[in-house]
């Protein structure tokens, strides 16, 4: 696994642009089956309290060139066995959504000139472009493109090279108005996080989900690759051992991720995902968020969860 060497921060990981405030922010909306309903597993006795944890990196202009950016997500079973708490079976499903929006350029109406290498000819000052080009129009501009700044120099017909010039750049614009999924039918939901966040599920809990099936990989995987904790495994390849690891089901198509280990009170697991890489530049501003729902069942609920792979379902059994 590659190891994430980008500076810690905190909120949510943007894409690309600052108006779009809230780019990579993952929404946490999950179901533990006792966060509303705090007594709900007292077979045995037992008070139940699990949080899902994540810790992100802040980055408002997501670029291919950044490296990977800090995404970790983990649960606690934040009760202390001294005050009534027992150990509890935890899943996560992670679900995404992205899309990209377009970019529109403003221009100059008029062309300046370019070298043999396509970059504008620009000058410092006025002075020096009249003096080069004494029978050209000049005017001091910005190509946002190059960031370059100085005095340009306005082509005419038949210029050296038959160097007819280029418009300049002046001003790019972001359009997410008229952004496109990357995969066809699925819809933004990012408005739910603030008007449903008192809900236990909102509609971002529809997102697709990642199967974890190599064969079924989302189209979002030619954008982003996910770095995954040390102690992640793969069903398939599983030894069948209980431990302090996360084993996602590649098998049965659900894409529950189990930590197949009782996580007692007072502890947490490791992490699930480590970081996130941005390994192809959208052509345009983009959109990204990662949704995570959690569920977390007491020992006495296990036959609950009916899609429960039958090796897993047998190491909290015994």
């Amino acid at each position: 696994m590659r190891k994430n060497g980008t500076k810690k921060r905190t909120v949510a990981i943007l894409a690309l642009v600052a108006l779009l405030a809230a780019m990579m922010g993952a929404t946490f909306a999950w179901v533990d089956y006792d966060q509303h309903k705090t007594n709900e597993f007292n077979g045995k006795g037992y008070h139940h309290d699990v949080r899902l944890v994540e810790d992100f990196d802040e980055e408002d202009d997501w670029r291919i060139d950044d490296g990977p950016l800090s995404k970790e997500i983990r649960v606690a079973n934040v009760g202390s066995a001294q005050d009534g708490y027992g150990p509890i079976i935890v899943r996560l499903q992670l679900k995404e959504y992205m899309e990209i929006g377009g970019l529109s350029y403003s221009m100059t109406e008029r062309r300046y000139m370019i070298d043999n290498d396509g970059y504008f000819v620009v000058f410092a000052t006025e002075a020096a472009a009249r003096a080069a080009w004494p029978d050209h129009n000049v005017a001091r501009l910005t190509d946002v493109v190059t960031k370059t700044t100085g005095w340009f120099i306005e082509t005419k017909a038949h210029d050296p090279n038959g160097q007819y010039g280029k418009y300049v750049v002046t001003e790019i614009s972001v359009d997410m108005n008229t952004a496109l999924p990357v995969i066809s039918g699925t819809t933004r939901h990012s408005g739910e996080a603030a008007s449903a966040h008192h809900d236990p599920d909102n509609l971002e809990c529809e997102y697709p989900l990642h199967l974890w099936d190599p064969g079924s990989e989302l189209a979002y995987a030619q954008y982003i690759e996910w770095i995954l904790g040390a102690n992640v495994t793969a069903l398939s390849a599983w030894d069948g051992v209980s431990g302090s690891k996360w084993v996602y089901d590649d098998v049965n198509g659900t894409g529950w991720v189990y930590w197949v280990a009782f996580l007692q009170p007072g502890t947490t697991t490791l992490n699930l995902l480590e970081a996130v890489d941005l390994i192809k530049q959208p052509n345009g501003p983009f959109y990204y968020v990662i949704h995570v729902d959690m569920q977390a069942i007491s020992p006495d609920r296990l036959n609950d969860w009916t899609d429960m792979p039958q090796n897993i379902k047998s190491i909290f059994a015994q």
